[in-house]
């Protein structure tokens, strides 16, 4: 071996003198490690969790915004989600006075939420809180009430009390209201110095964008709360006198038996034939047995004309209304849960949305008040998860839950759990593998004290600047304890080798420092621009977790740079190992010369080997698909899985799309031409995309209130012609109609399809799935439909279409995820690649430093191709990781490479005496990490299983690339410039044997 010249230190040196001054401060250090420790203990009470969709998207991002505006204009299309399943049916008795009071209760719960934060202000009782709540929504919907004059009304006990009782909620129980009201007002009106305070309670904002004020529910959809449109008849006399001149008497079941025959769309005599036929049926519409029989035997085909004929004349009414109108009753009647049944099967409507084809399972949604917070939505969730306990806690009836705010709340607990579960497990197989490499206390203590505080600092941190924990977050305590225990490693490690060799401790610490200070301080800076870079994705989730672990790998860096070389100054590093941690290189070091020897001798079968598996990988690549779908954060045997599934068999979906037409003019979204255009549609998506369970418009209504007004006849239930028209025929006459038929529905039941000027018409979508590739799919399939003969129309008149609702936000996540994806890979491996070709000045090694690991990721890309794992937000990091963890054994390679051929080696014996020195270390410390990442094998969302099982296979895969491909390149290199014989190196900065 040539002479060995002694190594540059200029570097090193400047490095030891940065570090060495503080970590001889041993009090210092402790000091100002404790003043972090509270202020991060502190930071840690800030921190909060994000998971929802709206959170991980940009606040500028087009998307967001349309869905926000949508929201605000069209209604909620995320609230909560609450099916039923009746094994006896959904016309029970029993089942539906259930769904009645939970219908009442939920709707109450603006007031009761109220109520609930106002006795935190002043001490009231439930009902008083109640009836405080009542009237303080009342002053706010009062344009001529002054919030500054709120504390002279409370001083004025007599004007309180009148405002409390007037406005007391009708679901107050209490014998008394007035005398209820004027306590409430005594007290108030002793506590009239806190105004202010209980104002500022009723005036809390509950949405994103600070416009609702203590407002979480706007309404519920449910079997007694919907309403539907239906003929009735205001004077049956003239009915009644005809039948009675043919024998049949007048009774309550004969009248019973002519409404039936109204709402049933009877329309001419065979029908009627088919309709008295059915005499059960009638019986429980509540037609009389005798009725029916008279009026069978009392009808021939002239005078089953002559009654349809006198029907058609006789004074009607369009009635809408709710379905059933209990009214309090404890149980509704027979012929009640009937005409129910009439009027949902009578209207295709409501199937998949209120009925399921069986008529077994139902759903009520509880719409909520536009774009709530994510804290207002757990709010009203914890309220509705009690009404549905007290109602159908103890019964036989199946209860399943869905929506945005269902998957939030149980993300948050599994993201709690994981945390506390994984954390310890990953400290215990850090620790076992500490102790059985460093063979000593400290080696466990030291490493794992930096990270375990580290992770603390940078939890804290994430506090003091708002970001937030979301599922990728959850990751954050496994990856600092497993990644950033390799720091402090290598000063232990090093200070086992050279101690008991004379010199003092702190002279043993100053040649750690000088000897793996470097290597330390670059694997630390390129595994912070490997997270860094995710600081530029479009995710936000991605974004804050690429920030906060950046920050924690530096700290981590920066803490095994200052406080271990502390600790080993003061208290050394306990009893010298009965086998130091590199007493197997000499047995272990031969299977690695012979692995070195086989690439040096084969460079091109490595080179090839590796060109394969990337052609492969290329394969694998094409098969890849991005998904951004909450459902499949979880297991199949999930609950809330299972919940989402059951909703999705029997009913229409859990996730909606609005395809939003603006016309920009007054009635324009009655058009004739775009209600046709929308009822083509509603026909066609359901028809060419199977996971679409319902498309809806406002043509449903028009065509509902068109049935209703010609007797209900089924005939009828389509959009009016010229034709149907009274008197002028022309288009603007057939406008007119559709108003009119339109205005004959509540605000409340038309907002979700046409806005009050009817300028913008919706066409919404319920699709079985959250699947952003199905929603895509949906979204190029309306673009390709419209952009054809279909939307001819719609282009010639300036129509502007836009496509909304959470499964446009799940598309375009999706379309971030790919952009940011790119771009966070190019832009690591780029300033990775600069960062080693500056530290070791040479590109070319830069460059070598990241073909081991490019071959990998592309590899691991392939292999989730092939697998069928979806790129999420869960498994997108694995890139990131990779660059910023891989580097590190292609570095060290490289480094150690570097330092023999500066002391005269040739290639072939530069590279043998790596593969024996570093190739030992580089396996056990892509084990250690591959392990400590297993651990996310434990978490409860399948990503995070999946990126645990991704990132230990890039681990192990990339420091055999280190080991083979590196070496088989270098040999490649040196043959091209004419030899094995040692090249000139430029010096290495920092580097000392």
């Amino acid at each position: 071996m040539a002479k060995q010249t002694p190594p540059r230190k200029v570097s090193a040196l400047s490095l030891h003198g940065l570090v060495m001054p503080v970590a001889r401060r041993f009090w210092l250090v402790m000091a100002i490690i404790a003043l972090v420790t509270a202020a991060s203990a502190y930071g840690l009470s800030l921190l909060v969790t994000e998971n929802d969709l709206m959170y991980m998207m940009p606040e500028q991002n087009q998307a967001k915004i349309d869905f926000l505006d949508a929201e605000e204009d069209f209604g909620d299309s995320v609230g909560i989600v609450v099916a039923f399943g009746a094994p006896g049916g959904i016309y029970q008795g029993d089942f539906l006075r259930r769904v009645e009071d939970l219908s009442r209760q939920a709707l109450q719960l603006n007031t009761r939420l109220l109520a609930q934060k106002l006795r935190a202000a002043v001490a009231l009782s439930e009902d008083q809180s109640l009836m405080l709540a009542a009237w303080l929504q009342s002053l706010a919907s009062d344009p001529s009430f002054e919030p500054a004059d709120f504390g002279q009304m409370l001083a004025d006990q007599d004007a309180t009390a009148e405002g409390l009782s007037d406005f007391a909620p009708p679901f107050l129980r209490v014998d008394d209201p007035e005398e209820l009201a004027r306590a409430t007002a005594e007290i108030l009106a002793r506590n009239a110095g806190k105004a202010a305070a209980i104002l500022a309670v009723a005036q809390q904002t509950t949405d994103r964008r600070g416009k609702e004020k203590s407002r979480w529910v706007d309404r519920v959809v449910g079997l007694t709360q919907t309403e539907s449109a239906w003929p009735e008849f205001v004077d049956r006399q003239p009915l009644l006198e005809l039948l009675a001149g043919w024998g049949v008497a007048s009774s309550p079941g004969l009248a019973a038996l002519l409404d039936s025959a109204l709402e049933r769309g009877v329309s001419d005599p065979a029908a009627l034939a088919a309709l008295l036929a059915d005499k059960d049926g009638l019986v429980r519409d509540g037609a009389s047995p005798e009725a029916v029989e008279a009026l069978a035997a009392a009808l021939s085909p002239e005078r089953a004309q002559a009654l349809l004929a006198a029907m058609r004349q006789a004074p009607k009414q369009i009635r809408v209304a709710k379905m059933i109108d209990l009214d309090g009753k404890a149980t509704p009647e027979a012929a009640q849960s009937r005409r129910l049944e009439l009027r949902l099967k009578s209207w295709s409507f409501f199937k998949g949305a209120l009925r399921a084809a069986d008529d077994k399972s139902t759903l009520l949604l509880i719409q909520t008040a536009p774009n709530l917070t994510k804290e207002s939505r757990e709010e009203l969730l914890v309220m509705v998860k009690q009404l549905i306990e007290r109602d159908f806690g103890e019964t036989d009836y199946g209860v399943y839950l869905a929506g945005e705010s269902i998957v939030d709340h149980q993300i948050s607990q599994y993201m709690a759990s994981d945390i506390a579960r994984l954390l310890p497990i990953v400290v215990a197989v850090v620790a076992i593998f500490l102790y059985f490499s460093l063979r000593g206390l400290a080696g466990v203590i030291y490493p794992l004290a930096t990270v375990l505080l580290s992770t603390l600092w940078c939890l804290g941190f994430m506090g003091f600047v708002g970001l937030p924990v979301s599922i990728v977050g959850t990751v954050l305590p496994v990856l600092l304890v497993a990644v950033g225990s390799a720091y402090g490693i290598h000063f232990v490690h090093y200070f086992n080798m050279m101690r008991n060799n004379g010199l003092s401790r702190e002279e043993v610490v100053r040649r750690a420092i000088d000897t793996t200070g470097l290597g330390v301080l670059i694997a630390g800076l390129t595994t912070v621009a490997g997270f860094g870079s995710l600081g530029a994705n479009d995710i936000i989730a991605l974004r804050d977790f690429g920030l906060a672990i950046a920050v924690g790998v530096a700290l981590a860096l920066l803490t095994s740079l200052y406080m271990i070389p502390a600790l080993l100054i003061k208290f050394g590093a306990g009893k010298k190992p009965a086998r130091p941690a590199d007493a197997g290189n000499e047995g272990g070091g031969g299977l690695f010369i012979r692995l070195s020897d086989f690439c040096l001798r084969r460079p091109w079968w490595i080179a090839g080997f590796f060109a394969a598996v990337l052609l492969a990988s290329g394969v694998g690549l094409s098969r890849l698909t991005v998904e951004m779908n909450n459902m499949n954060f979880f297991e199949p045997d999930a609950k809330l899985r299972q919940d989402n599934d059951f909703i999705n068999q029997h009913l229409a979906g859990t996730v909606g799309l609005r395809a939003v037409f603006d016309t920009g003019r007054d009635n324009g979204a009655l058009d004739p031409e775009l209600l046709g255009v929308l009822e083509r549609l509603a026909q066609d998506i359901p028809a060419d995309n199977p996971e679409v369970g319902k498309v809806i418009s406002v043509v449903d209504l028009i065509k509902k209130m068109n049935q209703a007004f010609h007797y209900n006849d089924p005939a009828h239930y389509r959009l009016p012609r010229p034709e149907d028209l009274e008197g002028a025929r022309d288009a603007q006459a057939l406008l007119g109609q559709y108003v009119f038929f339109v205005d004959k529905f509540s605000q409340a039941d038309r907002r979700a399809f046409i806005d009050p000027q009817k300028r913008v018409a919706v066409l919404s979508i319920q699709v079985k799935t959250a699947s952003s590739s199905v929603s895509s799919r949906i979204n190029s399939y309306i673009a390709e439909k419209l952009a054809g003969p279909l939307g001819e129309t719609l282009r010639q008149k300036g129509v502007k279409v836009r496509v909304t609702g959470i499964g446009a936000l799940y598309k375009e996540a999706s379309d971030l995820l790919i952009r940011g994806q790119m771009w966070s890979v190019a832009s690591s491996m780029a300033i990775v690649l600069v960062l080693v070709a500056l530290a070791m000045r040479s590109m070319g090694h830069g460059l070598l430093s990241i073909l081991p690991l490019s071959v990998t990721i592309i590899f691991n890309f392939g292999l989730m191709g092939f697998l069928g794992i979806a790129l999420d937000p869960g498994t997108a990091i694995t890139a990131c990781v990779a660059v910023g963890i891989g580097v590190d054994y292609s570095i060290h390679y490289l480094n150690r490479y570097r330092l023999c051929r500066q002391q005269g080696m040739d290639h072939f014996a530069a590279a043998n005496e790596t593969a024996q020195g570093s190739g030992k270390a580089i396996v056990i410390n892509a084990v250690a990490v591959a392990a400590g990442f297993l651990v996310l094998t434990f978490s409860s969302f399948v990503p995070l299983f999946n990126l645990g099982i991704l990132i230990a296979l890039t681990m192990i895969l990339t420091a055999l690339g280190s080991l083979t491909l590196v070496p088989a390149l270098l040999t490649i290199a040196n043959r091209k410039r004419g030899s094995g014989r040692p090249a000139a190196e430029p010096a290495t900065k920092g580097v000392t044997a």
